[in-house]
């Protein structure tokens, strides 16, 4: 497993979990098709999410790449969050979720993918601390 596949995996519990903190009636699945990684689900009244994960080992996210299916998805999918998990391999790891109309609001640039680069003050979000 490369650098990368394990920050993707190590991401992907971390959120999973903070999913679970949300409302305990969750349910994930790994779904990986259609522009995001992760389906949630809850019995509750909360609405179903698809979830797109961004980790990173560092405390600064940067500029990120998206593909065209998760770009359409900020545009049209109403359900659609993207999720970034920074400091992965730490004792507290860090999560902000941004929604569909939140990311609505980012300047993302098209070159051959999508670009975007989150400040680490984005209005109205804080990081959350979840472990």
């Amino acid at each position: 497993m490369n650098d990368n596949q394990k920050i993707k995996k190590k991401a992907y519990e971390i959120v999973i979990e903070y999913e679970k903190t949300r409302d305990p009636t969750v349910k994930i699945v790994i779904y990986e098709k259609d522009g995001y990684d992760l389906k949630s689900q809850s019995d509750a009244k909360a609405k179903e999410r698809h979830i797109e994960v961004k980790g990173c080992k560092s405390d600064s996210i940067g500029e990120r790449w998206l593909e065209e299916k998760q770009y359409k998805n900020i545009k049209n999918d109403p359900y659609f969050y993207l999720y970034f998990v920074k400091k992965v391999f730490s004792s507290e790891p860090e999560v902000m979720e941004l929604s569909a109309k939140e990311l609505q609001c980012i300047e993302i640039k098209k070159i051959k993918h999508y670009l975007f680069r989150i400040k680490e003050t984005v209005a109205c979000k804080k990081w959350k601390k979840i472990i």
